[in-house]
């Protein structure tokens, strides 16, 4: 692996502007994501620490990789390619989440609220 120190807090790839203080990167664009997501298979995200937010890549990962399990889009599964490669292992939630296409309990609950106000409209009526 090359080593390229001044990239540990220098790296932008965000597409998002860049803000006055803090990270250079958001974090949680799709640029963002990919290139955490690459680090993280290859060992180095702790380097990037000052470059990105990985606090907030911890918190979308899980998503991200089930997202990413069940994507046909070419540069996506170019990191499954890599991590099976790397015999990464992915987080076993991310992989249930693609599975089963568990979503977030406030959705189901939103999709219940939209149906009993379709059936209350046409009640009225």
């Amino acid at each position: 692996m090359v080593k390229v120190r001044d990239s540990y807090r220098m790296l932008d790839v965000c597409v998002r502007p860049a803000k006055p203080s803090g990270p250079t990167n958001c974090s949680e664009c799709w640029k963002c994501l990919r290139a955490l997501t690459t680090l993280d298979i290859g060992g180095c995200l702790s380097l990037y620490a000052d470059a990105f937010d990985l606090d907030r890549y911890h918190r979308l990962r899980r998503r991200y990789f089930a997202s990413l399990l069940g994507s046909d889009n070419p540069l996506l599964r170019e990191i499954v390619d890599l991590a099976e490669e790397r015999n990464y292992l992915i987080p076993l939630s991310s992989r249930m989440l693609h599975t089963f296409r568990v979503y977030p309990i406030t959705n189901f609950f939103m999709r219940i609220v939209r149906k009993l106000n379709r059936v209350l409209t046409r009640l009225r009526r």
